[in-house]
């Protein structure tokens, strides 16, 4: 038996079984790949740069909602930073990172990331807020004109954003009070800026170090911020 199956099923014979065998194989993938997209069935796929990414700077799998019952505020964040309510007008969020030594010390901001939200005064109208704004300048500063800038409403608050020379702050005005919300990267690229206007010498590896704790945190922060909601 054996010797009659080798000289009927000679090499080329073989290569054609082969190729024969990998044809099919080719269609029937084809064949499972279009059913699959008609019926809905959910194909494995490779998660890309972005997906990876997104992960590692939280996405809503690896989020926390906090609530405090006194301010009225919620929010959600990740799980690399924690929460603290130092009292009764502020929360403090921040993360576990710690400024290397080798980093230039004046370069201060770098030493903490955190946000925090506080409480300032008690509901108000956007025209209410820019009056008292107004005064607190002509009493304290009465060199400096800020400009409000009112970027519209979310959730069930408005946003205003104070610019001052180089300086923005940001405020949510809602029916628990006026809030303004800050963060302590806003500054990071500013700070670079004006240490070198100053003249103070910095590392490549300083500046590199400065941009990767900035683009890994802001993304963050934005997300702690976008998810405000007041009760």
């Amino acid at each position: 038996m054996d010797k009659w199956l080798t000289k009927v099923i000679t090499p080329n014979l073989w290569r054609w079984i082969v190729i024969c065998i990998i044809i099919v194989g080719i269609v029937c993938g084809l064949i499972y790949f279009v059913l699959a997209k008609r019926s809905g069935i959910a194909l494995p796929s490779v998660p890309t740069h972005e997906q990876t990414n997104k992960n590692q700077i939280g996405d809503s799998s690896k989020l926390v909602t906090y609530h405090s019952q006194e301010l009225g505020i919620s929010f959600q964040y990740p799980t690399d930073f924690k929460v603290y309510q130092q009292d009764e007008n502020s929360i403090l969020i921040k993360t576990t990172y710690s400024k290397p030594g080798n980093v230039n010390p004046q370069i201060s901001n770098l030493s903490i990331v955190s946000v925090s939200i506080k409480k300032v005064y008690s509901p108000e109208t956007k025209d209410q807020f820019k009056s008292r704004l107004l005064a607190n300048y002509r009493e304290y500063a009465p060199e400096s004109v800020p400009q409000v800038i009112d970027l519209g409403t979310k959730n069930n608050y408005q946003i205003l954003h104070v610019r001052e020379k180089q300086q923005t702050q940001e405020y949510f005005l809602s029916d628990k009070g006026t809030f303004f919300i800050d963060d302590s990267i806003s500054g990071y690229l500013d700070e670079l800026d004006f240490l070198e206007a100053r003249g103070i010498s910095k590392t490549t590896y300083e500046k590199e170090e400065v941009l990767q704790v900035y683009q890994e945190y802001r993304k963050k922060i934005n997300l702690i911020k976008d998810s405000i909601v007041f009760d």
